[in-house]
């Protein structure tokens, strides 16, 4: 009993890799759906602060006294 426990290991830890795969859009696997957290690509988070900052400078340019 003990050696078939030893042989589900690698098999749940495989399923758990192939999750990453199927879990469409996030591709978040099964630790991370377990904690709630989301893994960004370091270039799609620089542009989405890149993307906020201009955003933001933008609409304190349009408020009356705002702006730099």
């Amino acid at each position: 009993m003990f050696f078939l426990f030893l042989a589900v290991i690698p098999l749940v830890g495989l399923l758990n890799l192939f999750s990453c795969l199927w879990d469409k859009p996030y591709q978040r696997c099964w630790p991370d759906n377990a904690v709630g957290t989301l893994t960004l690509a370091r270039k799609a988070f620089a542009a989405r602060v890149a993307a906020a900052r201009l955003g933001g400078a933008r609409r304190a340019a349009c408020v009356p006294g705002g702006g730099s």
